[in-house]
């Protein structure tokens, strides 16, 4: 009985990880990793009112023209161990909310650059990140 359970210890563990597997091969699939862009999510948006020194350099650098004509938002991505945070224009028409995950591309705020987001994705993707 022992022998038995011993060779076949290995598939019972290869089973139970399958799922894992997939789920974070269609997370991959989700997102264009191979030309920079990130898993990312919205952390909070920027109020059109909001004076410029609570603004980050690259939104406190715009004209007040060009910052009310657009919605930007605080975005998060992980890097390894490591969070970062990135300012990005939310796309025009796009109802996106705190938490909800995005494709992102990031950019250098503090150099002046805003981050582009390519696309919404599914909610499910942020949970098995």
């Amino acid at each position: 009985m022992r022998k038995l359970l011993i060779s076949i210890l290995p598939a019972v563990i290869g089973v139970a990880l399958l799922p894992g597997c997939a789920s974070k091969s269609q997370q991959a699939s989700a997102v264009d990793w191979d030309h920079g862009a990130k898993h990312g999510w919205v952390v909070a948006r920027y109020a059109p009112g909001a004076s410029g020194s609570a603004l980050p350099p690259c939104l406190a650098s715009l004209p007040e023209t060009e910052y009310v004509k657009h919605r930007y938002a605080k975005l998060r991505y992980r890097q390894g161990h490591h969070t970062h945070d990135v300012v990005a224009e939310l796309p025009p028409g796009l109802p996106l909310n705190d938490g909800q995950p995005v494709e992102l591309w990031p950019a250098d705020c503090a150099a002046g650059q805003l981050a582009h987001i390519s696309r919404i994705l599914a909610a499910t993707a942020q949970a098995n990140d």
